[in-house]
């Protein structure tokens, strides 16, 4: 039985957050309006790496037997990542995984540890946004087989971004779907004031720029908020609907 049906209202619009940001991506505030972005929406019909990781984790955690073994399924999504990514813009935190992965399987025929690539990780010290896509369909998961979400997620999170600070975003993300309160986020999460926009491609400025987008009255006006900040859009703007969504059920529940 499908344990995380891709079908979730949730990441439907997670989906649609990175389709559409995709076309806003990397550039400055406004140089884009919403009408622009919405006609730009099938220019990335598959979306970003923000996609191609959720869908991969769900097809990775749909086909492992849930055993308890954080290190283990940690390690095997890892490799699950290696060897089945398909959109090559993946960010230099992720390549640097793939090649690590590569290295140790093809040198010692063996799977790479947990350890192994915590090690790694601890080492790039990344603070990339990349890892925020993996908290609700972690905190998802481990709510499904009875695991512990806030450890799930940073076990899956860490073995390529190990920044406390990236890891106190995740948490705090995973938080927010425990409580369904973003109000629980701090500002220990976020970049320095004034400055938040510059800092979208870092964990910091993507939970920002994805909560002030998930706080706008409608779908609409979360793309409007995405326009207007600019930066990595669609990394920011997939979480943002997301989370859009997690405080409006009931407006998907009457779509």
């Amino acid at each position: 039985m499908e344990r995380m049906p891709a079908d979730d209202p949730l990441l439907q619009l997670y989906f649609e957050g990175d389709r559409l940001g995709a076309s806003a991506e990397g550039m400055s505030g406004a140089t884009l309006s919403f009408e622009q972005i919405m006609a730009r929406r099938n220019e990335h019909p598959n979306g970003t790496d923000e996609s191609d990781s959720v869908r991969l984790f769900i097809r990775y955690a749909d086909s492992d037997c849930w055993d308890g073994d954080y290190g283990r399924f940690a390690a095997g999504w890892a490799a699950h990542l290696t060897r089945y990514h398909a959109v090559t813009s993946y960010g230099r935190t992720w390549r640097d995984l793939f090649a690590l992965v590569r290295h140790v399987e093809k040198t010692t025929g063996r799977p790479i540890s947990y350890a192994k690539l915590t090690e790694m990780a601890r080492d790039r010290n990344s603070c990339g946004n990349g890892c925020l896509a993996l908290a609700y369909p972690a905190w998802r998961y481990a709510r499904t087989v009875g695991g512990d979400p806030y450890r799930l997620a940073r076990v899956v999170t860490e073995v390529s971004h190990a920044h406390p600070i990236a890891q106190r975003c995740v948490a705090a993300l995973v938080g927010c779907f425990e409580t369904g309160d973003p109000s629980t986020i701090t500002s220990d999460c976020f970049p320095p004031a004034g400055a938040e926009a510059c800092f979208t491609h870092l964990a910091p400025g993507c939970l920002w720029a994805a909560l002030e987008c998930a706080g706008e009255a409608t779908r609409d006006d979360a793309i409007r908020r995405a326009a207007s900040i600019g930066g990595d859009v669609d990394s920011y703007l997939s979480l943002g609907l997301l989370l859009w969504g997690h405080r409006n059920r009931d407006l998907l529940v009457n779509r």
